[in-house]
């Protein structure tokens, strides 16, 4: 996909004049700054949706149960502090039961996935926006 130059301009010009910072880095470092009013996005490693989809090695440690409950309370802490907080996970019963506090609204989306290892399974699949605004 090619994004034409005056979009990248656009997009730039914007994010400069909105003071609008993107960070790559791990998220326990990037949110330290956060302050009331603040908006923070988190796409962590999915929730494997069956045995074989379990692609949860962002980190060498991995991204299990217990970085997402992490996460989790994390963000309700962000919450806490009027920051507004997003973010994606697959559409799993044990995703609304981790996200069930009611600080969170969970939003069901379906994604279109254009990459998997069998063709007969790309398509449209459920995730789950949260947020706590």
């Amino acid at each position: 996909m090619n994004v034409p130059e005056k979009v990248i301009i656009q997009d730039s010009k914007y994010l400069k004049e909105n003071n609008v910072k993107i960070l790559n880095q791990n998220y326990t470092e990037a949110i330290t700054s956060a302050k009331e009013g603040d908006f923070v996005y988190f796409d962590p490693p999915y929730i494997p949706v069956n045995q074989t989809a379990n692609f949860t090695n962002y980190t060498p440690n991995g991204f299990g149960l217990v970085q997402q409950k992490i996460l989790r309370d994390t963000a309700l802490q962000l919450a806490s502090k009027g920051v507004n907080v997003m973010l994606s996970n697959a559409d799993l019963p044990l995703t609304a039961k981790l996200y069930s506090n009611p600080e969170f609204k969970i939003h069901h989306v379906q994604a279109k996935r254009s990459i998997n290892s069998n063709g007969t399974k790309r398509g449209k699949v459920g995730e789950v926006i949260i947020t706590t605004y």
